[in-house]
């Protein structure tokens, strides 16, 4: 990809769709793989949604690059800060989700009457 995007196939934020193919033939043919557009096109936003997790947390105070494991590390508290935040915004989003099922189930039910 980094060929094509080199060669000018690349505009604004993504790829041309004679890139894509392009990028598509050499993938099948160097990995034997039968990959459409589509899952290029998915595993492409898949890494930049990660390059972007990781960016935004390198720029933390207390995060670093370990050279040895080529991984990120966090200060302990840190950690335990980004872990409870994720742990609620996953409570919210089921608990809207339960919200948002229950007012169905009950807008579908007073419709009927």
């Amino acid at each position: 990809m980094v060929e094509v995007a080199m060669q000018g196939q690349k505009c604004a934020k993504t790829f041309k769709r004679p890139a894509l193919k392009h990028v598509v033939h050499i993938v099948n043919k160097k990995f034997m793989t039968s990959f459409e557009m589509d899952n290029v096109k998915n595993h492409l936003k898949q890494f930049k949604n990660r390059w972007r997790d990781i960016t935004v947390h390198m720029r933390h105070t207390g995060t670093g690059w370990n050279q040895e494991e080529k991984k990120i590390v966090f200060e302990k508290t840190l950690a335990d800060c980004l872990i409870s935040v994720r742990e609620i915004l996953f409570i919210r989003i089921i608990t809207i989700t339960i919200v948002l099922v229950l007012n169905l189930k009950t807008y579908r039910s007073l419709s009927y009457i």
